[in-house]
C-alpha cells in the first residue's frame, strides 16, 4: 500500500488531535446564506465554485446586492442581474440593494428587478440609481408604492414620482431615507413624503443648490426626522414647512440657510441642532437662527452647536430639563445666559468644549475659507440668579476642559449660585498640573450648596 503524500494527509486538529474538517462548509445552509449576504451578490454566487456543498447556496441568499463598480459597463451588470434573479430559488428576499452609477439609466431593466423583489415579499429597498449625466432623473415605479411587505426604503437617487397611486402607498412603510444631489424634483419629493401613511423615521441630507424653493414634509405618524442637507447658494432662500402633528425627535445639521417652520410641534421631545456658519445681523441667517430656537421650545432635552451669532430674543423653555451647548471659540456666551434664564425646569447641563476650526463663513462650494477674527466673546454673569440655578439645577458637565477664562468664570458662578447643585464635573485630557491647580482653586470656591461634589476626570 503506497504512504499517502503531503497533500492527501489531513492535518490534525490542534486542540483534539483528530484530522480537521472543513468546518465552514459543515454549518447549517441557514447559517451559510447569513455569511453571504453580507457580500456582494456577484462575490456571493462565485462561491458556488468551491464545492458540491457550495453550489446552490448562494440560490437562498435573503440579501441581494448589485454594484456596478466590478463592472465597466452596464451591460455586464443587466447580465448578472437577470442571472442572479431567474435562477434564484423562490425564497423571500429580505432585503434588496441596487448600485447603479453609469452614463444613462436603463429603466425598464430596473424597474424589473425592483418588481421581481416586491413579488419575493422585499422588506428593504436601497437604491442608488444615478446617471453621471445630471439631466437624467430615475422615475419611481408603481410597484414601490403598493408593496406591502417594504419596511425601509433608502433613495440616494435623483428621482421622480409620478405614478403614485391615488391611495393605499406604502402601507408598511417606517423608514425612509432620502439622499438629495444638488439637483433635486422637489414636487416629487413633497408627494413622495404625503403618500407614506405610518411613516415613523424620516431621514434627509444631501446638498441643494435651488436658489429659492419649498419643501414641505406631511407625515402624520412620523416620530424622528433628521435633516442634514447643506445649501450652496448665496442668494437663494430654501424653506421646510414640516407638519408633523407626533414628532418627538428633530436633528438639523446644516448650515442653515433656511426657514423652519415646524407647526404644532407639541409632541417634540427632543432636538439637536448643528449649525456650521456664522452669522450677523446683516445676514439672514441671524433671524433664522432664532426663529429655528422657537421652533423646538417644547423639548425636554436640547443639544445646540453654533459659531457666533447674535443672540437676540429667544423663547421661553418651559419643559426644558436636559441642556448641551457645544462651546466653540467664539461661543456666545450670552447665548447661555439667556437659556438658564429662559429655562426653569432645567436639571442637567453639558458645556462641551470643540477643538472644531472657527471660521466667519463657508465658501462657494461648502469648504471654510476666512478664520473668524471678531472680538473674543466673554462670559457675563446674569444681573438676576436664573431660577433654575436656585430650585433644578443638579447635575453640571464640563467637557474638553483645559483651563478657558470663561469657563472657569462660568464654573465658579454655579458653584456660587446654584443651590441644588449635586455634582460638578470637569473633563480634561491631559489632567497635568495645571489642571490639578485649577482643581484646587475651584475647592476653594464658597459653594452654596453642601452636597454639591466637584470632580476633576
Amino acid at each position: 500500500m503506497k504512504p499517502k503524500t503531503k497533500r492527501q494527509r489531513r492535518v490534525p486538529d490542534r486542540v483534539s488531535g483528530l484530522p480537521e474538517h472543513d468546518r465552514i462548509s459543515g454549518l447549517p445552509d441557514a447559517l451559510l446564506c447569513h455569511i453571504l449576504s453580507f457580500l456582494q451578490t456577484i462575490y456571493a454566487v462565485r462561491t458556488c465554485v468551491l464545492s458540491t456543498r457550495w453550489k446552490n447556496i448562494w440560490e437562498s441568499v435573503p440579501n441581494l446586492d448589485f454594484d456596478s463598480g466590478p463592472f465597466r459597463k452596464s451591460a455586464k451588470l443587466k447580465t448578472v442581474g437577470d442571472h442572479v434573479l431567474f435562477f434564484r430559488n423562490s425564497s423571500n428576499i429580505q432585503r434588496f440593494r441596487l448600485n447603479w452609477n453609469y452614463n444613462g439609466i436603463d429603466q425598464s431593466c430596473i424597474n424589473g428587478w425592483i418588481h421581481t423583489a416586491m413579488k419575493r415579499n422585499v422588506v428593504e429597498l436601497d437604491l442608488f440609481v444615478n446617471s453621471r449625466l445630471h439631466c437624467h432623473f430615475f422615475e419611481l415605479p408603481k410597484s414601490i408604492f403598493m408593496c406591502k411587505t417594504l419596511m425601509i426604503l433608502k433613495l440616494r437617487s435623483n428621482f421622480t414620482a409620478n405614478n403614485i397611486p391615488a391611495s393605499g402607498c406604502f402601507p408598511n412603510l417606517k423608514f425612509l431615507h432620502v439622499t438629495v444631489d444638488h439637483y433635486i424634483c422637489t414636487d416629487s419629493m413633497v408627494k413622495l413624503f404625503s403618500s407614506c401613511p405610518v411613516l415613523e423615521d424620516l431621514t434627509i441630507d444631501g446638498h441643494l443648490t435651488w436658489s429659492a424653493s419649498v419643501l414641505e414634509i406631511a407625515a402624520p405618524a412620523l416620530k424622528t426626522l433628521s435633516i442634514c442637507c447643506n445649501i450652496w447658494y448665496p442668494g437663494g432662500q430654501y424653506n421646510y414647512s414640516i407638519n408633523c402633528p407626533k414628532l418627538e425627535n428633530f436633528v438639523l445639521k446644516g448650515n442653515v440657510l433656511a426657514n423652519y417652520y415646524l407647526g404644532q410641534a407639541e409632541s417634540l421631545v427632543k432636538a439637536n441642532i448643528e449649525l456650521l456658519r456664522h452669522f450677523s445681523k446683516k445676514e439672514s441667517g441671524f433671524s433664522l437662527v432664532t426663529a429655528l430656537l422657537a421652533g423646538v421650545s417644547n423639548v425636554n432635552f436640547l443639544c445646540f452647536s453654533a459659531h457666533c451669532f447674535e443672540v437676540g430674543s429667544l423663547p421661553a423653555f418651559g419643559n426644558l430639563s436636559k441642556l448641551r451647548l457645544v462651546l466653540y471659540k467664539c461661543f456666545p456666551w450670552e447665548l447661555l445666559t439667556e437659556l438658564l434664564s429662559r429655562s426653569p425646569h432645567l436639571q442637567y447641563l453639558v458645556l462641551e468644549h470643540s477643538d472644531a476650526s472657527c471660521n466667519k463663513k463657508d465658501s462657494k462650494y461648502g469648504a471654510d475659507s476666512e478664520p473668524y477674527e471678531g472680538p473674543k466673546p466673554r462670559w457675563r454673569a446674569p444681573e438676576l440668579v436664573p431660577s433654575c440655578l436656585e430650585s433644578n439645577l443638579e447635575t453640571i458637565s464640563i467637557e474638553g476642559f483645559k483651563g478657558q477664562l470663561n469657563t472657569m468664570e462660568v464654573a465658579k458662578y454655579f458653584l456660587r449660585n446654584c443651590e441644588v447643585l449635586k455634582k460638578l464635573t470637569l473633563s480634561s485630557d491631559p489632567l497635568c498640573e495645571e489642571m490639578q491647580a485649577l482643581h484646587k482653586e475651584l475647592l476653594m470656591v464658597p459653594k452654596v450648596s453642601k452636597a454639591c461634589v466637584v470632580n476633576f476626570v
